[in-house]
């Protein structure tokens, strides 16, 4: 008998240690499966028919963090010498975090798959939520907006029903400034610029609050749930170039040789509040990063390193991060801008 108490949904962080096989032969063979690929298998031998299997929490953590598996239909099966046991009819699904909540299906219908309680994005540029869902759920998107112009608010709301694709999976809501003005049927001439918007999916809620603040640099990475979220980092940028050649002289002549070049850019943030900087550090520790590069749509793999992170819970101190970035393959990336005017708004006040 496999003594593993767990929901129909559950979450990795609340994998137990350890638990026990009673019943058992004297050896029996145990097969570890999420979504039908063997991850696992090992022969244990029993103590008066009890055998004790560890470290299952952390090799479905590690597994499913190395593969960046957001959640997977579990399995784990017992061999006997008589026959088989089987535990299935259970869904994974992947956090790096523990909640105080009784229910780990009652967490997940009632947060989306981030630890923000709130955000901050710049206007024009892509942001969405994703969130988890069983199969019986019912998927409305419900947004409740504010415009404001010269002081006037204006209130506009709209929903919409996400297909359900009958089984548990997670699905993903776009909330970028264009999208939610495009979804109220409103252009910013008439109304102004977007605020706020309130979204609610079920039992699930979050507010967001738009910027004209530009961005510094603009990232994906795999947060506390292995899902994708936007990171639009304001702040300032330096970028640095590590030079490094040798020199040899042959028949009196110098020349350099083992020439290399790495470019890096140095990000320090601006003043970041608790549960920013506690989400920032998410992005610090990611196994996947991209650089968006906004004005063509795309994404790049990015290293990060050189990491402050110091934490400061007092309102009176502010918390501020410092790290760098680099291509993956250090490429040189540029923006090729074709002028409009033989001369420039740069070179204008020469010629004035």
């Amino acid at each position: 008998m496999i003594n593993l108490n767990l929901g129909n949904i559950c979450l990795s962080s609340s994998l137990p240690d350890k638990f026990t096989i009673t019943q058992a032969d004297d050896v029996i063979t145990c097969i570890v499966e999420l979504d039908g690929t063997v991850v696992y298998s090992t022969t244990l031998f029993s103590n008066e028919h009890t055998a004790t299997f560890y470290d299952l929490g952390k090799l479905i953590n590690e597994y499913m963090r190395m593969h960046h598996i957001v959640f997977a239909s579990f399995s784990f099966e017992v061999r006997n010498q008589g026959g088989s046991e089987v535990l299935d009819d259970v869904t994974i699904v992947y956090s790096a975090i523990r909640h105080d909540m009784q229910d780990d299906g009652a967490f997940l219908a009632s947060h989306f798959l981030t630890t923000r309680r709130s955000y901050n994005i710049p206007h024009g540029y892509n942001f969405f939520l994703t969130f988890f869902a069983d199969a019986d759920e019912q998927l409305l998107v419900e947004i409740s907006a504010v415009f404001i112009k010269d002081g006037i608010a204006t209130y506009k709301s709209y929903s919409n029903t996400l297909q359900s694709r009958m089984e548990p999976a997670y699905y993903v809501v776009s909330l970028d400034s264009g999208t939610v003005s495009a979804g109220c049927s409103v252009s910013e001439s008439a109304v102004g610029k977007l605020a706020s918007v309130a979204v609610r999916v079920g039992q699930r809620h979050m507010t967001v609050y738009y910027t004209n603040e530009k961005p510094t640099a603009s990232f994906l990475f795999q947060n506390a749930f292995n899902a994708q979220e936007y990171i639009h980092i304001i702040g300032k940028e330096t970028l640095k170039s590590d030079i490094t050649k040798k020199d040899a002289v042959c028949m009196g002549v110098s020349s350099f040789y083992d020439k290399s070049v790495e470019k890096k850019h140095l990000i320090e943030t601006c003043h970041l509040t608790l549960d920013e900087a506690n989400w920032f550090n998410e992005f610090l520790v990611s196994d996947r990063v991209q650089f968006h590069i906004e004005e063509r749509n795309r994404m790049v793999e990015v290293l990060i390193s050189d990491i402050t992170s110091e934490i400061v819970d007092s309102p009176a101190e502010q918390t501020r991060f410092k790290f760098s970035w680099r291509m993956a393959d250090n490429s040189d990336w540029r923006l090729i801008e074709q002028p409009t005017q033989i001369f420039t708004d740069s070179y204008n006040p020469i010629f004035q």
